[in-house]
């Protein structure tokens, strides 16, 4: 006998509405992130002294408001707003400008919805075969896509805010400005941001995978029972195996900001940025999988 809706969802089994719900809001998400990330600064000579942000009808520069961006339309409108005005987040989430209605971006159709899904299982991984879930678990493959694309979404969200972090600027506004302007296309700038959130995500995966090829000699504790990401004195233990091998020498670290940072400080930038220690080719930290 069938499980109901209403029993499936009690089971946090997904129906297939639930499920492209999901797939919809995240392929949402990503084609207005791509939008936001088009759309040009309004320099302030070119703004009257009594210009508000249509949508909160605040002075830009205030906390809502922020910086002054230009729509396709050539309205302008405070960045943060229009950016809580696309989200997918809100029921009433909107699709086009709040002065004249233009469409910013198409209706998301099947075939959008089809490249989203390959795109989050090839960034996270295959689920296992719909014929391997047991009992009352029929769902399984759109309870995993939706488990998959909610992490794929947030590593992206991450990854993006990290990188945006760490690029040079005097306050947020302008380091958002510069990271924008430092890629050549709007692609490289995704491929960046997607290569960082991958790191972020299989960083737990290639600590392990990095003790057990350290501990092969002898130096690191076993690890027995399942295999999980390290706790704190594994991590601990592998830090001091890592300055053993010399993997915090200033031949390895070249670049301005690792100067006068201890081996401790180092080890948690290379955790915050999601790199890990190869031992191959003389030792070097990388984002890499290899």
């Amino acid at each position: 006998m069938q499980a109901s809706c209403a029993q499936k969802a009690n089971m946090g089994i997904l129906t297939d509405a639930t499920t492209n719900h999901h797939v919809r809001a995240g392929l949402r998400l990503n084609m207005a992130k791509r939008f936001l990330d088009q759309l040009a600064k309004v320099p302030e000579d070119e703004l009257s002294k009594d210009s508000l942000c249509m949508i909160c009808h605040r002075d830009y520069g205030t906390d809502s408001a922020d910086v002054a961006v230009r729509l396709p339309c050539n309205h302008h409108v405070g960045l943060e707003c229009i950016s809580t005005w696309l989200s997918p987040d809100k029921r009433d989430c909107k699709n086009s400008c709040p002065m004249c209605r233009r469409v910013f971006f198409d209706v998301i159709n099947e075939e959008d919805e089809e490249e989203y899904r390959r795109e989050v299982l090839r960034r996270v991984g295959q689920p296992p075969q719909e014929g391997h879930a047991q009992g009352d678990n029929p769902r399984w493959y759109g309870y995993f896509l939706e488990a998959a694309a909610e992490q794929y979404q947030e590593s992206l969200t991450r990854a993006r805010a990290f990188l945006v972090r760490n690029t040079r600027g005097r306050d947020a506004v302008e380091r958002e400005e510069r990271f924008r302007l430092s890629y050549p296309t709007l692609e490289d700038m995704e491929s960046h941001i997607a290569n960082q959130a991958t790191a972020f995500r299989t960083l737990a995966v290639r600590e392990v995978m990095l003790y057990f090829e350290l501990g092969r000699d002898g130096f690191l504790p076993p690890l027995v029972g399942h295999i999980r990401p390290l706790n704190a004195e594994q991590l601990e233990a592998l830090f001091r195996e890592l300055q053993r091998r010399g993997a915090f020498e200033p031949d390895l670290h070249p670049f301005e900001h690792y100067e006068e940072l201890t081996d401790d400080q180092m080890w948690l930038l290379h955790r915050e940025e999601g790199e890990s220690f190869s031992t191959e080719e003389g030792g070097y930290w990388s984002l890499s999988l290899a």
